[in-house]
């Protein structure tokens, strides 16, 4: 936990920048939740001067405005959109071009483990589902 907390809030670069939640700087950066139809997001891609990638909802999407995109590329151990495959982007940062891909894995065995070190049940069933 420790080392967590030193963590940066976020990733900058010249033509992206990287939140785990929103992009803020203080607690709002991992506590508020951006769905794929929060009007913030077409108001970010109005007046951003760069690419935004977020994550915290486990739900996948990409919106693109003006050269720039907004993106979430879901998750690959608790999707939250209805499609139990894993889901990751990838970003080809010479082109600034994504892609957001969709693979399947053993469901099964992750069930497994999250029962077999005592987590609720619940996560490893909404594995199934995706939700």
């Amino acid at each position: 936990m420790e080392w967590l907390s030193k963590l940066p809030l976020s990733l900058k670069r010249n033509n992206f920048e990287v939140y785990h939640g929103i992009p803020a700087n203080n607690e709002l950066a991992y506590t508020v939740y951006l769905f794929p139809d929060d009007p913030l997001i077409e108001i970010l891609l109005e007046t951003s001067n760069k690419s935004i990638i977020v994550g915290h909802t486990h739900v996948s999407f990409l919106k693109k405005k003006n050269n720039k995109f907004f993106l979430n590329p879901g998750s690959v151990g608790q999707p939250r959109d209805g499609n139990p495959k894993a889901s990751f982007a990838i970003f080809y940062t010479e082109k600034n071009e994504v892609k957001i891909k969709r693979t399947s894995y053993n469901i099964d065995e992750v069930y497994e483990a999250v029962i077999r070190h005592g987590l609720p049940e619940f996560l490893g069933l909404r594995l199934f589902r995706g939700f």
